[in-house]
């Protein structure tokens, strides 16, 4: 009809103006912008490592006994006689953020493990050295998950036991053997190199990929009976390169400068 289109143009303006007036103020408030308080530290669920949160023990800097998310927010250096961090509780996440745990050296004494795990902790991200004993001590915790650790100069290196997973890892020149898992583990991803006995020890129906052992005095990998290793580098060990038990596989992989290259026990 005649008219319409001027009456509709009518109607869209004042529903526009009607929006504007009710859209508040579109200038800035005076003075300087104000926090909203909603700093990360307010929002993050995970707990900082202190005596607070994780107080001392007689035989350890700090011990976790609560679940939850924990991360350390600088070094720790073990006390004598005294392990770094003792879990206590089931379902425990420790990040190390990044930072170490320190001993006080692999040929003393005085200092214990760098971390001692309860069943179904989760360790990553940091390093841990000099320390008299294990680095991570879970040879009784099973299902444990230790990923991106870094180790150096420890009387032991990581140990875990049964459904445990150790991921993208790096363990160097230990008094003993460097990477150890129980039945059906996974070892991924990992260098094991300098150690006086062998670099990674697999125990019965576990897997072992994409991993390099090197400069072991004993086997560069082994793997208990029905064990599969692929993917793996050996070289320059004193043993065996690659040892797998009855059943096992050895799939893909390169031995070179060892006492033997390849032996099938069983």
């Amino acid at each position: 009809m005649p008219g319409c289109p001027f009456r509709a143009a009518v109607v869209l303006a004042s529903v526009s103006l009607a929006a504007i007036a009710h859209a508040g103020p579109l200038s800035p408030p005076a003075g300087a912008p104000a926090p909203t308080d909603t700093a990360l530290r307010n929002t993050d669920p995970r707990t900082p490592i202190n005596d607070a949160t994780a107080p001392p023990s007689a035989f350890a800097n700090h011990v976790i006994s609560s679940p939850g998310t924990y991360y350390l927010s600088a070094d720790i250096v073990a006390e004598q006689n005294k392990t770094g961090i003792q879990i206590d509780a089931v379902g425990v996440t420790l990040d190390l953020n990044g930072f170490a745990l320190i001993g006080l050296g692999p040929s003393t004494t005085v200092s214990l493990n760098g971390i001692a795990p309860a069943d179904g902790t989760v360790v990553r991200n940091g390093h841990i050295r000099d320390f008299t004993s294990y680095a991570i001590e879970g040879s009784f915790d099973d299902d444990l998950l230790i990923e991106h650790v870094t180790v150096r100069n420890c009387g032991r290196g990581i140990a875990a036991s049964t459904n445990s997973r150790v991921i993208n890892c790096a363990v160097y020149d230990t008094e003993e053997a460097g990477i150890r898992v129980s039945n059906s583990g996974l070892v991924e991803g990992c260098v094991s190199d300098g150690h006086a006995l062998s670099g990674i020890i697999a125990g019965a129906g576990s897997i072992v990929l994409n991993c390099t052992a090197s400069n072991n005095g004993s086997d560069g990998i082994f793997a208990n009976s029905h064990g599969l290793i692929k993917n793996c580098t050996a070289t320059d060990n004193a043993a065996d390169g690659i040892q797998v038990f009855f059943g096992g596989s050895v799939i893909d992989c390169v031995s070179s400068g060892n006492k033997v290259g390849f032996l099938s026990g069983a």
